[in-house]
This record gives C-alpha cells, sequence and structure tokens, in this order.
C-alpha cells in the first residue's frame, strides 16, 4: 500500500468524523456505555446485544474504541475521547477479569492511558524525499503515535475536522513537528 493513500487525506478524515457522529446516536449505549450492535427500533430485534469478545474477527465495541481514540489524535475533538472513556469503564470489570477476551480493547486501553503524540512531516508537495523521510519516522516503535504527511492542498481541506493539523505552518519545502498532546516543540526544517 502507498504510504501516502489515505495518510492524511481530508476526505477519508472528514468522511469518518461523519461516519462516527452519525453512528454514535444510533448505537451508543447511553446509560450504561460501550455500543450495541444493532438499532434500538429495529422490528425483528428481541435483544440488543453489546458484544465484548475479540474472536477471529475484533467485536464492535473494541473497534469502536480505538477507532474514537483515534479520531480524537487525529481532530482534536474531546467528545470522541469521552465516549471511548464511557465504553472502557462499561467493559472494565470484564477486561480486569478476562484481559485475553477482547486484545483489541486492551490495545484501545493502552492508548487510552497514553498521551497522545502527533509527529506531521508538514510539505508543499508529496516527493520521494517526504517519502524517505515519512518511512524513516515510522521505524521506531511507537504504537500510540500519529504520523502522518500533509501537504498544502490536504492541510486546507482539515480545516473543518482537524484544525490542529491544518494549522501547522510549513517553513521551507518540508517542515517536521514533533507533538505531545497537541502542543508542539519548535518546528524543524528538514528541507
Amino acid at each position: 500500500m502507498d504510504l501516502f493513500a489515505a495518510n492524511s487525506n481530508p476526505v477519508y478524515l472528514n468522511r469518518a468524523v461523519e461516519i462516527a457522529a452519525q453512528g454514535l446516536p444510533r448505537f451508543e449505549d447511553l446509560e450504561h456505555g460501550g455500543f450495541f450492535s444493532t438499532l434500538e427500533n429495529t422490528s425483528d430485534l428481541v435483544l440488543r446485544m453489546k458484544d465484548d469478545y475479540d474472536g477471529a474477527e475484533p467485536s464492535g465495541n473494541s473497534v469502536a474504541v480505538d477507532v474514537l481514540l483515534r479520531l480524537t489524535e487525529i481532530t482534536g475533538d474531546t467528545q470522541f475521547r469521552g465516549r471511548a472513556e464511557k465504553a472502557l469503564t462499561a467493559f472494565a470489570p470484564k477486561l480486569h477479569s478476562q484481559p485475553t477476551m477482547a486484545p483489541l480493547m486492551a490495545s484501545a486501553l493502552g492508548r487510552w492511558l497514553t498521551e497522545p503524540e502527533q509527529i506531521v512531516l508538514r510539505c508543499g508537495e508529496k516527493n520521494a524525499e517526504l517519502r524517505r523521510l515519512l518511512m524513516e519516522q515510522r521505524k521506531p516503535f511507537r504504537p500510540y503515535s500519529l504520523v502522518l504527511a500533509i501537504d498544502s492542498t490536504e492541510a486546507a481541506g482539515l480545516k473543518s475536522s482537524a484544525p490542529f493539523l491544518a494549522d501547522l505552518a510549513l517553513q521551507g519545502s518540508i517542515t517536521l513537528y514533533e507533538c505531545r498532546n497537541f502542543t508542539c516543540q519548535l518546528p524543524k526544517v528538514i528541507a
């Protein structure tokens, strides 16, 4: 897969935010936390389930928590984090007593416990040098870090869904931003 394919494409990010915004009111258990597998008013529904077991496929709850935390790290929208936290709280007793029942949720818990880190290569346009730099930044094992490249066109498209990323200024032809919890060190002009 191309490293740039869906990396920071604003169309994909904006669509992901839109899908989350539409899905949360349909599937979220507002009272107890977590997410149901079905809609509430389905005519043939006998029981609404909230799956919590990651088998050959991860459960919907594990995926939802992980995605919401990732969206928080990209967009800075804390409502996603709050909803993920509520789901983690709902499944905490079971995850504590049977930690192997939901490995993706356990991984998402690690993401929730880790301060978000964003490593952004801001560029005018994507090229071979940027590809090399991006691969270099992705070499160290940083499982909960967001590492991406944003060109000028993408930055403009990120204004509505990820203003933090959109506002990272380009200095030179490639600028490296190393940020923790949306607070960046001084930018480094790479090229």
